[in-house]
């Protein structure tokens, strides 16, 4: 099957943004839940419902959805061989998030004379 260029550079586009907002999804609904727990409401496995009204967790939600929804795309203008292995992209999309974020706290917390704001 012949993939013209334009169409195979919009399903790369496609995919990549995938990764981008699948990884970056899961950040945001940490961020939410992490949030809740700090407030001291009822965990979800616990029988709480609290993060249905934290915007960070339909936030990643909505995230997950697009991102989904972009790699379900990707497939109709890129050859599967492409698609594929770029949703892999989307692990190293997330700890590249979560590790910047994680940097910062643990600079905050061991050398706050470094940090000013």
């Amino acid at each position: 099957m012949e993939v013209n260029r334009l169409d195979f550079y919009i399903g790369l586009s496609l995919a990549v943004s995938s990764s981008v907002f699948i990884g970056s999804s899961f950040i945001l609904k940490k961020k939410g839940l992490l949030r809740l727990a700090s407030k001291g409401s009822t965990r979800a496995g616990q029988g709480g419902y609290a993060y249905l009204k934290e915007w960070l967790w339909w936030a990643g939600l909505i995230s997950m959805g697009a991102g989904e929804a972009a790699n379900f795309a990707a497939y109709a203008f890129a050859p599967a061989t492409l698609v594929t292995p770029l949703g892999a992209l989307s692990v190293l999309v997330r700890y590249a998030f979560f590790s910047n974020f994680i940097f910062w706290k643990l600079l905050i917390r061991f050398f706050p004379h470094f940090v000013t704001l």
